[in-house]
């Protein structure tokens, strides 16, 4: 097995089961914020040391109340939040910004009606939700990339040396369609695009971030790469010039929260061992797109 890359349960596992039987000797519920420490301290443990500027905040609700239940999604939707309700967990850990922007700041949200009904649902139904990005990323090896690669079935394709969320996979030869498609079977999506010569040969593939200089990084050493949420005006147009230009490169793009779902139902696993006195469950916030047939 690739060194960079462990197998679910070894990651789960981590240097959680001997800290998971002392929490759950403890009789008192945890509650967000005594969770959170949890946390901490097993990033700690890992060699993740706590910074002082994050995101990985309390966004909203109480932080002092028992936990009835936690919940681990890559972003906390409105749906999100009815299901949590219904299963009685009161503790969502949210991969992504509940308020639409990366420092969930609600300034220009105050009056907005779907702002307000999302802290008013909260409020009613005593929900925290608390956001584990920037530290969930530096655990090593990175869990969100290793979850994707793992769904995708492409550990035999990892190349050695390749880790961080930017990794790269040499295979036998195929097409950038065959990978677009496997791609949407396997996650599944129904939002895959392509661009580039659906027919173009393809061995190298580079896993990249949201930025346009990873798409110039990886079609440096690569075929194609793959994206999850770019920006069409720099990143997309990029690479339609450099299709123009007449090299043999492609970008297939997915959505944002299918390239990332994976590491945060590894992060329920994650955290049912640091959290053994209540529920921990996964839930699936779906792809944002409807795909219309022509």
């Amino acid at each position: 097995m690739n060194p960079i890359l462990l197998s679910r349960r070894a990651f789960a596992t981590g240097v959680l089961v001997s800290a998971g039987a002392a929490y759950a000797a403890k009789s008192a519920t945890p509650t967000p914020a005594t969770i959170v420490e949890r946390i901490q301290r097993t990033c700690a443990e890992r060699g993740v040391e706590w910074q002082k500027e994050t995101v990985d905040t309390f966004k909203i609700g109480p932080v002092d109340t028992p936990v009835t239940g936690v919940i681990s999604t890559f972003m906390a939707t409105i749906a999100v939040m009815r299901k949590a309700v219904a299963l009685g967990a009161s503790f969502i850990v949210s991969h992504e910004p509940i308020f639409y922007n990366h420092l969930d700041d609600t300034n220009a949200l105050q009056a907005d009606p779907v702002y307000q009904a999302k802290v008013r649902f909260a409020t009613q139904h005593g929900l925290t939700v608390w956001r584990f990005h920037d530290h969930w990323h530096k655990i090593k090896p990175e869990p969100m990339s290793s979850a994707s690669i793992e769904e995708l079935g492409w550990a035999r394709y990892l190349d050695n040396g390749s880790e961080g969320f930017r990794r790269t996979f040499t295979r036998p030869e195929t097409t950038l369609r065959a990978v677009a498609e496997e791609i949407a079977n396997r996650y599944p999506s129904a939002s895959v695009r392509v661009i580039g010569r659906p027919d173009l040969p393809v061995r190298r593939i580079v896993n990249i971030g949201h930025g346009v200089n990873d798409v110039v990084k990886a079609f440096a050493i690569g075929d194609i790469a793959i994206a999850p949420e770019v920006r069409e005006w720099d990143s997309a147009e990029l690479t339609r010039d450099v299709v123009m230009l007449h090299a043999n490169k492609g970008l297939i793009l997915i959505a944002h929260e299918r390239g990332e779902e994976g590491g945060m139902k590894l992060c329920s696993e994650w955290l049912t061992r640091l959290v053994p006195e209540v529920a921990v469950v996964y839930i699936n916030s779906g792809e944002p797109f409807t795909a219309l047939s022509a």
